[in-house]
């Protein structure tokens, strides 16, 4: 057991019934993994939804100067997916109840490790008399097909037309991600985003896209290879990332701070423009009792009803700003609006064309009128005669298009 030199959050503590006492008594991080290291040399490791694990430890190889794991993995998570598409829950005590296999102490490592073990033979004996398989290379033959999305866990991305062929295309993404993708949200397999990429530009998205998830959890080196897929990197402020505070994910305002300065780095390091964003839901504060209800309506569907919701109204210039003045005036600047002014100078958010390709068969008269109230550029050294209750929501309603992707 590491002693990690912080106390444990109260949720991890429930979760795994791990104490600060048990953990105040464990080696250093370095003792530790070098007697891992050395436990698990010149074997094959088997672990229940393993990736998890492998991009933790790896982290922390990395961090001492260790090598990546190199020895084959086997997830049982995977083959149980594999040996049986139709069912929908695939958790350690769900399949330890179905083979008879006794699971004490749930989320403990020697329980669950335990456990893992007995699994791996009953899904090796199952997968024998299904496919014939008897070696272990055979494992990865039918990974992958199907409706092998379904069980991806899904990133958010954002997906910006840059073009009129980016913009076909992103209406044929979205339109799969509905029909042919669906599964309790709609989804964008990676191979399909490439496939249609042309036209398009893509960003990392909030704290739920992959970039951001692999900061928190596997470090920078994990999350820079990740971002090296996008064309931009986005980061918020403090704020929204309130339910990870709450959910103890991340430990206070300054690892908040430490992730978004990191992913700042990530930008330079892979000359990527860092954009600031403010993930906007409603367009007023007094407006938020409307999300409010709409998220609470979904009961324990929707994971947002965990924790209490954040402050996500629509930010002017100015507030954007102040909600990264703590980085420095000119990197405020920078992210807030140098580089959102890159990102999207030529795309389809700023396009002419797309401002006034209004319906004009159906609107007519409407169509005119918009053109010519809200379309026109405003004559130079004079303001916009657009209201400015309606500047402000077209600013917040042609941000960005997005899907969620899966890889």
């Amino acid at each position: 057991m590491i002693n990690p030199g912080f106390a444990l959050s109260d949720f991890t503590i429930n979760l795994t019934h791990i104490t600060n006492d048990m953990v105040r008594k464990g080696g250093t991080e370095e003792a530790v993994m070098k007697k891992f290291a050395a436990f698990t040399e010149n074997t094959v490791m088997v672990g229940h939804n393993v990736t998890f694990d492998v991009g933790f430890l790896n982290a922390a190889y990395r961090r001492l100067n260790m090598s990546d794991i190199a020895q084959p993995v086997i997830d049982t998570l995977e083959l149980s997916r594999t040996l049986h598409p139709e069912s929908k829950n695939h958790k350690l005590d769900t399949l330890t109840k179905r083979y008879n296999i006794v699971l004490e102490n749930h989320h403990r490592a020697n329980a669950d490790a335990e456990a893992t073990g007995y699994l791996m033979y009953a899904l090796f004996k199952e997968a024998g008399a299904m496919f014939g398989w008897d070696k272990l290379n055979q494992l990865n033959t039918r990974v992958g097909e199907g409706d092998a999305y379904k069980q991806a866990r899904p990133h958010h991305a954002i997906v910006i037309a840059k073009t009129q062929a980016g913009l076909k295309n992103l209406f044929k993404l979205a339109s799969e991600s509905m029909v042919k993708y669906y599964y309790r949200v709609p989804r964008v397999p990676r191979s399909r985003l490439v496939h249609y990429r042309e036209g398009l530009i893509v960003g990392s998205a909030c704290s739920s896209g992959e970039v951001f998830t692999a900061l928190m959890q596997k470090g920078v080196d994990e999350a820079r290879q990740l971002a090296k897929f996008y064309d931009y990197l986005e980061v918020q402020p403090l704020p929204n990332y309130r339910p990870l505070l709450d959910g103890g994910v991340l430990s206070g305002p300054a690892h908040v701070k430490d992730v978004i300065s990191k992913m700042i780095q990530i930008g330079a390091d892979l000359d990527k423009p860092v954009v600031a964003t403010g993930d906007a839901h409603y367009l007023d504060d007094h407006d938020a009792i409307y999300r409010h209800i709409l998220i609470n309506s979904q009961g324990g569907a929707n994971p947002l009803n965990r924790h209490p919701l954040p402050d996500v109204p629509f930010r002017t210039t100015n507030e954007m700003l102040d909600e990264f003045n703590w980085l420095g005036a000119d990197v405020a600047h920078q992210i807030v609006v140098t580089n959102t002014h890159t990102v999207l100078t030529g795309s389809m958010v700023t396009s002419p064309q797309l401002r006034t390709s209004c319906t004009r068969q159906r609107f007519p008269g409407l169509t005119r009128t918009l053109s010519a109230t809200l379309c026109a550029p405003p004559t130079p050294g004079t303001a916009s005669n657009c209201p400015n209750w309606l500047t402000r929501g077209l600013r917040r309603n042609s941000r960005v298009s997005s899907v969620t992707g899966s890889r």
